[in-house]
């Protein structure tokens, strides 16, 4: 194979979006590939002599890859272009469509509409983390709804009374040849129908062979390599064009791959289209919200994925468990709202919740009224069969907080053993207050305790109470307590002045200390 040969395999298996020059700078930066490529030729099914062969039938020295054979026991070096040319030879992926495209300057950071301050855009995130975990892999297993076609790579297996093995890709036809049998038109069928098809035609060359597998010659055909689709990825999207995704692949996976959508792309409805005829919508918050891939969505070689202009988008915030900016499905409301930011926290307010509005321009009668705001109560929305209210695009909800103290409670502090707030039982005293704290502490000072009480118009005023002087369970005064009452039992040391003595003179730390008893 000549240079410039060798160049345009290598410039084809490079991904989207990277220039060769690039892709030799990823090269000489990732010593690791060196392995990489070693363990990639070791899933690809090869033998070293399989290898060795078809590097020798593409105008490459046969010991080319020696040097990453799994046989070799030193240290892989790192991969040319040359390299990288050979794996498009073997039909394995190249290294560097692990590294995702550059983004171009202007893509760095896209352009996002206003939303309100501090509110992000629910699920907008999700796509920009560079990521490629979510790529499929071209190697191992395919599910049962993977239908087969050209360029895929299929294992056959013949064991029993034959032991055979082919290696089979499905040509450009939709054919694959199998030795003894011929010609088999397996493309667009999912694996099962791949196998039934292939009982019925090699039952008639080798006779031990029956649907059931149950025969003297068992049958068994998997999936070594997957083909790649190029597919288009349009509309609201960070980085529109043409991807080389992986067969398995769906719709999510070319979104990622062109960086999501955009704030303004719509994500509750992204159109595949196929030979001119949309065949599947995508909602993305069935991904974003719980977790499900569209299976319905796999790509096909030339789908276009259309991202288009976002619809209805309300703004949630207040005690809401995910407060974000979030778009609406149609006929979705208020409800389906609250339940797609995660519910109402706890301290969420139902009786009354404010929607911010913009007016219609045929509602708008004055200079300046373009805005109104709408009240509504959460309990009626919330309720099994409560009442629909629709939003409009551009509202703000807002969930408020419960306010104001606690109800049916009173508060003990001071010198008792467990100061807390407490619930206001029926007929309850101060002395069942100080028992459910512990009782007083030795230091509580029992000539004076006193009670802060709340007036109907919010004020508070004081109510003094005397305790005893020969028992600290046991209080003179035992007043009933109200709601919202605040009890404090002051400490005998609060009441003495402090007490110090000085130190000066030939000493290592002159100053002042704290005099106690019998210093």
């Amino acid at each position: 194979m000549t240079a410039i040969a060798t160049g345009k395999a290598f410039a084809q298996r490079i991904p989207v979006g990277v220039t060769p020059e690039q892709a030799g700078v990823i090269l000489e930066q990732r010593p690791e590939l060196g392995n990489q490529l070693r363990q990639r030729l070791l899933n690809s099914g090869l033998s070293p002599n399989e290898i060795r062969a078809r590097l020798r039938d593409a105008g490459f020295p046969s010991s080319f890859l020696d040097d990453y054979l799994p046989e070799t026991g030193e240290a892989a070096p790192t991969p040319g272009e040359d390299v990288l040319g050979a794996l498009a030879i073997l039909g394995i992926p190249d290294l560097v469509e692990d590294v995702p495209p550059p983004i171009a300057e202007e893509d760095a950071q896209p352009v996002e509409e206003n939303i309100d301050p501090g509110v992000s855009l629910f699920g907008l995130n999700v796509f920009r983390q560079a990521t490629t975990q979510f790529a499929p892999i071209v190697f191992g297993p395919v599910d049962a709804n993977y239908r087969l076609g050209p360029g895929d790579v299929l294992v056959l297996l013949l064991t029993g009374e034959v032991e055979l093995s082919y290696q089979l890709e499905v040509n450009r036809e939709g054919y694959i040849f199998v030795p003894q049998v011929g010609q088999v038109f397996v493309n667009n069928l999912t694996m099962e129908q791949l196998r039934q098809v292939l009982y019925a035609r090699l039952g008639r060359a080798y006779s031990g062979i029956r649907r059931d597998n149950r025969g003297t010659t068992r049958v068994d055909v998997t999936v070594a390599n997957v083909r790649v689709n190029s597919v288009r990825v349009l509309g609201e999207v960070v980085r529109p064009g043409t991807y080389t995704v992986p067969a398995m692949a769906t719709v999510l996976g070319a979104l990622y791959e062109a960086g999501g959508p955009r704030s303004g792309g719509n994500f509750r409805t992204v159109h595949v289209r196929r030979g001119g005829e949309l065949v599947a919508s995508v909602d993305l918050y069935d991904y974003l919200l719980r977790g499900e891939v569209p299976e319905d969505a796999r790509l096909q070689a030339g789908d276009i994925i259309f991202v288009p202009i976002r619809g209805t988008r309300v703004t949630i915030v207040g005690e809401i468990k995910r407060p974000a900016a979030y778009e609406l499905a149609p006929g979705e409301a208020l409800r389906e709202l609250i339940a797609a930011a995660g519910g109402l926290t706890a301290e969420a307010y139902l009786d009354n919740a404010s929607i911010a509005r913009i007016l219609p321009p045929q509602e708008r009668r004055e200079a300046g009224e373009n805005r109104t705001v709408l009240s509504v109560d959460l309990n009626d929305v919330l309720a099994p069969n409560g009442s629909t209210l629709p939003l409009e695009d551009g509202d703000s909800v807002t969930v408020f907080s419960i306010r104001g103290p606690r109800r049916n409670a009173v508060t003990i502090s001071g010198s008792v053993w467990q100061p807390a707030t407490y619930n206001l039982g029926a007929a309850m005293k101060l002395s069942d207050l100080i028992r459910l704290a512990g009782g007083l502490r030795p230091e509580a000072y029992l000539g004076r305790a006193q009670i802060s009480r709340m007036r109907p118009d919010s004020s508070r005023f004081l109510v003094a109470v005397a305790l005893p002087t020969n028992s600290i369970n046991v209080v003179e005064e035992d007043p009933e307590l109200r709601e919202f009452d605040e009890v404090t039992i002051f400490s005998i040391p609060n009441f003495r002045p402090e007490r110090t003595v000085t130190v000066h003179g030939a000493v290592r730390s002159p100053g002042t200390l704290a005099f106690t008893d019998s210093l």
